[in-house]
C-alpha cells in the first residue's frame, strides 16, 4: 500500500473519531496518536525517492591505443579506463577493436560484473579527439547516461610508426562525468 493510502487512511480516522460535544470525558479519544503512529512508519523521504535523477561518474587511468593507416584513418584497438560511480568503485572497463568515430551496439564496452558500460565517440569540442558515452542500467530497460570529452596525449606505442598509445591529461586525475535519466541519443 502506498504511503500516501495510508496517510488517508489515517487522517479519515482522526477525522471519524474527533470528539463530539455530547461524549463524557472517558469517551474521548487521543486524536494525535493515530496520525503519530503513521508519521512515524513512513520511512525517511531520501528512502523512497529510489535513485538519484543524475550520477557523478569518474574516471580515471584512461588509455585508448590506436593505429593511423596510411590514408590517415584512426583504427581504434583497445579502449580501457577505471569507473567510479554510485554502484562502483575502481571498476575496470574495457572494449577491443571499437568501431570509431561512430559506433554501433556491438562496439559498446563492458565495466567488469556491473550494469555500467559505455562507447568511445569523437570529442564534442574542437580541442579533444574523444568522449565517453558513459551508461548505468538501472532497471529493466531504463538507466542513466551522459557523455564526457577526455582530453589525451598520445605517443608511440613501440609496434611500429603508426602505433600510438593515447593517455588522458592531465595524469593521475580524475575526470567527472555526470549522467542522468534524460532519454539517450539514439545512436549508441
Amino acid at each position: 500500500m502506498k504511503y500516501a493510502t495510508i496517510f488517508a487512511l489515517a487522517a479519515a480516522a482522526v477525522v471519524s473519531a474527533r470528539p463530539t460535544d455530547d461524549m463524557s470525558e472517558a469517551e474521548h479519544v487521543d486524536l494525535e496518536a493515530p496520525v503519530t503512529a503513521v508519521q512515524d512508519s513512513i520511512p525517511e523521504a531520501s528512502a523512497l525517492s529510489g535513485p538519484r535523477p543524475s550520477e557523478n561518474i569518474d574516471i580515471h587511468d584512461v588509455w585508448i591505443r590506436k593505429n593511423i593507416t596510411e590514408a590517415g584513418e584512426k583504427v581504434i584497438t583497445a579502449v580501457s579506463f577505471e569507473l567510479d560511480g554510485d554502484d562502483a568503485q575502481n571498476v575496470p572497463c574495457h572494449v577491443s577493436n571499437p568501431r570509431f568515430p561512430d559506433p554501433t551496439g556491438a562496439d559498446i564496452g563492458n565495466c567488469k560484473d556491473t550494469k555500467y558500460s559505455f562507447t568511445l565517440h569523437a570529442g564534442t569540442d574542437n580541442t579533444t579527439d574523444y568522449s565517453l558515452r558513459i551508461y548505468h542500467e538501472t532497471g529493466l530497460a531504463s538507466g542513466k547516461w551522459g557523455q564526457g570529452n577526455i582530453p589525451t596525449v598520445c605517443r608511440a606505442a613501440g609496434a611500429g610508426p603508426y602505433d600510438y598509445m593515447c593517455n588522458m591529461v592531465p595524469f593521475n586525475e580524475k575526470r567527472r562525468i555526470v549522467i542522468d535519466n534524460t532519454p539517450p541519443p539514439v545512436d549508441p
